[in-house]
């Protein structure tokens, strides 16, 4: 193909790109992509290479090398046009492919992160929970339920930069205490947690321990880390 030729042609004359661009009063680049196949000069640049290489057209596009007539000029100039439309059709397909790869991996990428984000922006979502009463116990699940609602709310409000991972009520064979609970959490830390006494990135475990008002509503009373 010509862009073969040309950088033979080139290097035999001493040519940098650079300087065959200068000549051309072009940029490197579009010498480049002649080299490169990339793209071809229009009938106008192919008579200037030609002269200024000092080789007939058809020598640049792999022929016998002799000099042109006008009307063999002419067919060169027609062919040169189509394959500069061929070119210019395949170019914009492969920018089409990697635009499309570059968006597909773009939402690989931000995806994770935006749902790590939003995961840590709401405590308590996608939080496991675990609730295990005795046989004689005073409460039902739906008292200990209220009872975490109450701890979450404890933790986005009191605990900054955290994420709440497990929550457990286990009454074993400890009988319960009446209106009050006590609530073992994981939760993970982040960059900057709040209190500060909190360790930053990592996985750490407290007690929690909750009452009952007379209205019914569980609040936080105390919390305790190992």
């Amino acid at each position: 193909m010509l862009g073969d030729h040309l950088k033979r042609i080139r290097k035999e004359h001493g040519f940098t790109q650079e300087e065959l661009a200068v000549r051309l009063h072009v940029v490197r680049q579009t010498v480049s992509k002649w080299e490169k196949n990339l793209s071809v000069p229009d009938a106008e640049l192919l008579q200037r290479l030609s002269e200024e290489l000092d080789v007939p057209v058809s020598e640049l596009l792999g022929g016998a090398g002799e000099r042109e007539s006008t009307q063999e000029r002419q067919a060169i100039a027609e062919q040169l046009s189509r394959i500069n439309e061929q070119l210019a059709i395949k170019n914009r397909r492969s920018r089409r492919v990697w635009t499309v790869l570059a968006v597909l991996l773009a939402v690989m990428i931000l995806v994770p992160i935006l749902g790590a984000v939003l995961f840590r922006a709401a405590p308590g979502q996608g939080m496991a929970a675990s609730i295990t009463l005795s046989e004689d116990s005073p409460y039902t699940n739906e008292d200990v339920e209220a009872a975490f609602d109450a701890v979450q709310k404890y933790f986005k409000k009191q605990c900054r930069d955290c994420t709440l991972e497990t929550l457990v009520y286990d009454e074993g064979e400890t009988p319960p205490q009446e209106d009050v609970l006590t609530i073992e959490a994981r939760f993970r830390t982040g960059s900057h947690p709040k209190p500060e006494e909190l360790r930053p990135n990592q996985t750490q475990r407290c007690t929690l321990t909750v009452s009952r008002s007379e209205a019914g509503e569980w609040t936080v009373t105390a919390w305790k880390i190992p």
